[in-house]
């Protein structure tokens, strides 16, 4: 619930950040309380007022507010979130508009018709469109390869009384028992769509691009266990007598049943354990944490452990088919970029690696669309030459 001193504190902040006056505490303090908000008043008349000066600067065309604002309760950047919290994703939304217009994107986010996204800079013929298919690999037990662009719906192989097949929607599904342990391997590349796979023991999960997973054909022994590489949603089949384990190294995450996301990519420098159901324990090098839902464990490569609060949805809009960044280096967007569509970087200067960005972006429009509403947010050239990103032109 949100007091008239809360009010009268959004409504400043709104209009320091609107004025480019609001320090980095100021912006910070700004969303916390706009988190805790059901009062959606202070953002709704700093973004009336801003639309009314625009239109006297004659910048906007004319039109009508309460269709305005409709429109921006109603855009993309909050459709994975409506389900939760819909009083305060418009409020977000509403001041993600305000951030936008501060520097001048409110119609590159909202209004804009998609043909005028393209980036002036890219050519056509340099364009990435999103990926197309899924690409990835499975390795038998055996060593055999099945590359999944390369098969229809159906069965894809039988190894001992387990059956592996694609559904008629591209999902990879296990079914079937086995007294003999065997592992399979499924490695998805850059450029390639998410992988949904559901193992044998109905625990289901959305692999993202160049990640792999190491797992058992059918589950026996004390233990469920599985070992990743890059990014990975669990939706956990719930076991009380055999626990799964997600393995990284000396990481391991233990849950009966449970929602939770993975991110250990190599080249990161934290892995990311991120709880939106249930409960885990995560454990490296032997010392033991568990978490509550909402709550991201991080593991340093020196072997510290950080546990806090964290943005649930920011950590699975991959899986809605979003980008989602909240203060997010522009380094480590565009190294999702370049798994998603591809793509090297390369950084002219690396002053640009610590530029920052907060918004929602669409998963499977052409590279050009994210690159310009990112070069609108941060005022930072980029060219693409034979699938290279060069960031501060050419």
């Amino acid at each position: 619930m949100t007091n008239d001193n809360d009010t009268e504190r959004i409504s400043y902040l709104l209009a320091q950040l609107v004025s480019n006056e609001a320090s980095e505490p100021e912006v910070r303090e700004l969303f916390d309380l706009l988190k805790d908000s059901n009062d959606e008043s202070p953002v709704r008349h700093q973004v009336e007022q801003l639309w009314k000066t625009y239109q006297e600067e004659e910048f906007l065309p004319e039109t009508d507010w309460e269709k305005m604002y409709s429109k921006i309760i109603e855009t993309p950047v909050i459709e994975i979130h409506t389900r939760k919290r819909p009083g305060f994703y418009r409020i977000v939304a509403a001041a993600t508009v305000i951030l936008s217009l501060g520097v001048g994107t409110w119609f590159i986010l909202n209004h804009l018709p998609k043909k005028e996204l393209v980036a002036t800079t890219i050519p056509a013929r340099q364009d990435v469109v999103a990926p197309q298919s899924e690409n990835a690999v499975i390795t038998l037990a055996n060593g055999k390869q099945i590359a999944l662009d390369s098969y229809g719906v159906g069965s894809l192989a039988i190894q001992g009384a387990v059956k592996l097949v694609k559904t008629a929607d591209g999902q990879i599904a296990y079914s079937g028992t086995s007294s003999k342990l065997q592992y399979n391997t499924i490695y998805n590349p850059r450029g390639s769509k998410e992988i949904h796979l559901t193992l044998a023991d109905g625990t289901r999960i959305w692999l993202n691009s160049e990640s792999s997973l190491r797992y058992p054909t059918a589950f026996i022994g004390k233990y469920r266990k599985v070992e990743i590489t890059g990014e990975a949603y669990f939706e956990v089949a719930h076991n009380a007598d055999r626990p799964f384990i997600v393995s990284k190294g000396d990481m391991d995450v233990h849950v009966l049943g449970t929602h939770f996301n993975v991110n250990a990519y190599d080249d990161q420098t934290n892995i990311k354990v991120t709880l939106l159901e249930g409960s885990v324990k995560v454990s490296k090098e032997g010392r033991p944490a568990i978490l509550v839902p909402g709550q991201q464990a991080q593991f340093t490569k020196n072997g510290e452990m950080k546990i806090a609060y964290a943005n649930t949805d920011e950590a699975v809009a991959w899986v809605h088919g979003r980008f989602s960044f909240e203060d997010e280096r522009l380094e480590n967007i565009l190294t999702q970029l370049s798994r998603w569509y591809n793509v090297d970087v390369v950084f002219r200067d690396t002053k640009y690696m610590n530029y920052h960005f907060t918004g929602d972006l669409p998963r499977y429009d052409n590279i050009s669309v994210i690159l310009e509403m990112l070069k609108k947010a941060n005022n930072v050239e980029f060219n693409i030459e034979n699938k290279t990103i060069t960031v501060g032109g050419k």
